[in-house]
């Protein structure tokens, strides 16, 4: 695999030749099955000074070089799918808070998370679901106020980003413009805004969104909507959800209001979703052609986003940068975000760090083999492993 992100580095451009080693292992590190994946995690591993790591990602241009990467590598990965656009293409929004403590840690601000305020950063990630697999598209930053001043940028809310983006993608280029209209959208309840769904319906696109219980629907709050309108009739469904383990099969309870008017944005169909143990979830859709089962099934596909944070978190190193610069800490995330999609692009499975010291050791005696008198280098060589793994 080592050989085919350099393969894939070399081909970008976007890095010297001097420094392309260095971005080529550190995209291996944040492949590789280890404890942390960070930059020092980085130098333990490769046996080099942990520096060279940290000297890259706070490099000016960086992000926008691993930018260029993620870029090329999502591309590819899409390309390679060979999506149909006959079929409806899901695109799903949510962010991922990641908690920073410390004073000189750049762009950290505090976040509401429904247990209290969690201090730290903030990332809107967007990707699009496949009939397979969840492919991520944008990891956009979000910018506190103070950071905003100190590097004299325009401060903008998370739907502002995102509303900026949804106006953008249309020009990415990552399919036709004409499929706008099979394009729906995923949100939850964080992204109930009129000004972003207006955004959506604005370029031809479609949205699913969880509304807060306070929208205004139908000239009420949806609550009251739904307890004025007992004689929309209700129906039973069930649906397999998540990976399709043991317990994925639900059972909801559905209502279904057509035509009905969301405040600011325009006719929609409304849901109320109630679960086996009497939890409600409100959604509304600007697709008028869609059933309810339909709604519901598209909006429980939305958990694909979050099996996909846990598994960055978890195996990519989405999180555990430590750098203090918020800029080195945006090219770690683009980077892990290469690592990601190389490695499903290529079909590679994770390894252990340890398989990877046996493969570089065995690597250095078929070398010392073939020198003279190989024989007894090759023996301290495998002398020396023997001892650090029995360390």
């Amino acid at each position: 695999m080592l050989n085919e992100i350099t393969r894939m580095v070399a081909e970008e451009g976007t890095f010297k030749q001097r420094i392309m080693q260095v971005a080529v292992q550190y995209i291996f590190f944040l492949f590789l099955q280890v404890k942390d994946h960070h930059f020092e995690a980085a130098g333990e591993i490769f046996e080099k000074d942990a520096s060279r790591y940290s000297h890259l990602l706070n490099k000016a241009g960086t992000r926008l070089k691993a930018g260029q990467l993620h870029n090329r590598a999502m591309r590819r990965r899409l390309a390679k799918l060979k999506i149909d656009f006959k079929d409806r293409i899901v695109v799903i929004l949510d962010s991922t808070l990641w908690g920073r403590k410390g004073r000189k840690i750049e762009n950290k601000s505090a976040f509401n998370h429904g247990k209290g305020a969690v201090y730290g950063h903030k990332f809107i990630n967007i990707g699009i679901l496949t009939a397979t697999e969840f492919v991520p598209i944008e990891s956009l930053p979000y910018y506190s106020i103070q950071y905003c001043k100190e590097q004299k940028l325009k401060f903008k809310t998370e739907n502002d980003i995102a509303i900026e983006w949804v106006f953008k993608l249309p020009y990415l280029g990552l399919f036709p413009k004409e499929v706008l209209k099979k394009v729906l959208f995923l949100m939850d309840a964080g992204y109930d805004c009129k000004e972003l769904q207006r955004a959506i319906k604005t370029i031809g696109a479609n949205f699913i969104c969880a509304l807060k219980t306070s929208r205004n629907v139908g000239g009420e709050s949806v609550v009251k909507y739904f307890k004025n309108h007992r004689n929309l009739k209700g129906e039973s469904i069930r649906l397999h959800v998540g990976n399709g383990g043991k317990n994925s099969r639900r059972t909801y309870s559905v209502r279904l209001s057509v035509e009905c008017r969301l405040k600011g944005v325009g006719e929609v169909q409304a849901v109320c979703s109630k679960k086996h143990d009497g939890t409600k979830k409100y959604l509304a859709t600007s697709d008028l052609t869609l059933t309810a089962r339909e709604i519901v099934f598209w909006y429980a596909n939305r958990w694909a986003i979050e099996t996909w944070h846990r598994e960055m978190k978890q195996n990519f190193g989405f999180i555990e940068c430590r750098c203090s610069k918020f800029e080195a800490i945006h090219a770690h995330v683009l980077f892990s975000l290469v690592a990601y999609n190389f490695a499903r692009e290529k079909g590679f499975e994770k390894i252990s760090s340890t398989e990877y010291l046996k493969t570089e050791t065995l690597k250095e005696i078929k070398v010392e083999l073939t020198k003279f008198g190989g024989l007894q280098s090759a023996r301290n060589l495998i002398s020396a492993a023997l001892e650090s793994m029995a360390a």
